[in-house]
């Protein structure tokens, strides 16, 4: 009989580590993915997967899916992985990534989404898959905003993670000079005053800069980047999360491109 590897086991302690530290995620060059769906997402999307780890009863077909692809299954006690892992609702499968090298062409062109302090890991997950919804050619994050393998974020990106390039960068004014360098228009979302949504032309190279949910973009920011917008709304709304916003504007501009579209 196969021994089943419990959660005080090397493997499912690294798991745990994973799940819990960007800085441990940064050293050791991996991630955690959670959940069958996930995890099979991953591996038809060519992510290097490690290795795959099942609880009694874990869906078959992504089992199999795994060693298809010639990832290493391996079992464990059943519950062993809500104790390393931190899903809402615990998953009988996970598995253990890599990271993906930064990408090796610009990908800074058409649409791209900018995270300048996003702090929530669902916010950002959901932003990931407006991204590529709307045919974003990127996502670039900086390095106050929330870490995208995050496992939060990885499954609120549900699988969209795996298919959209992501460009971490240094702070905001590394993000506009290598926007800048590529020749793209920077738009930064404000709520004070700037020109509103339907007067802005989306249907070039455009970078959307989104700022904190709390705070918003600093004020620094928004001065350096080439047209401030902001989203016409009625009522006595203020604004909208960060996550909306970003929907709304990139959905806007996808409509844009098809109506430039020869």
């Amino acid at each position: 009989m196969t021994d089943l590897l419990g959660p005080r086991s090397s493997a499912l302690q690294h798991l745990r580590r994973l799940s819990g530290r960007r800085r441990a995620r940064l050293d050791a060059g991996q991630f955690v993915i959670d959940g069958p769906t996930l995890v099979v997402e991953a591996i038809e999307a060519g992510v290097d997967v490690a290795e795959v780890y099942a609880e009694p009863g874990a869906p078959a077909d992504a089992i199999a899916a795994a060693r298809a692809a010639g990832v290493p299954v391996r079992d464990v006690e059943a519950g062993a992985l809500a104790k390393v892992t931190s899903p809402v609702t615990p998953q009988p499968l996970a598995a253990l990534a890599a990271l993906p090298a930064p990408p090796q062409r610009s990908v800074l062109r058409g649409l791209v989404l900018v995270l300048v302090g996003v702090a929530d890991p669902g916010n950002a997950g959901t932003l990931l898959r407006v991204a590529e919804a709307t045919g974003a050619s990127a996502v670039v994050s900086c390095a106050d905003a929330v870490d995208l393998w995050n496992p939060k974020c990885v499954r609120a990106s549900a699988g969209a993670l795996f298919r959209v390039p992501v460009l971490a960068v240094g702070d905001a004014t590394e993000a506009l000079s290598r926007l800048r360098g590529a020749g793209m228009t920077v738009l930064a979302t404000t709520l004070d005053d700037a020109v509103g949504l339907d007067d802005v032309d989306l249907s070039g190279d455009v970078a959307v800069l989104l700022g904190n949910e709390a705070h918003g973009l600093p004020g620094t920011v928004v001065d350096a980047a080439d047209v401030a917008v902001r989203i016409p709304m009625a009522g006595r709304v203020e604004s909208l999360n960060v996550a909306m916003t970003g929907t709304v504007v990139a959905f806007e501009a996808a409509r844009q491109r098809r109506a430039a579209a020869p």
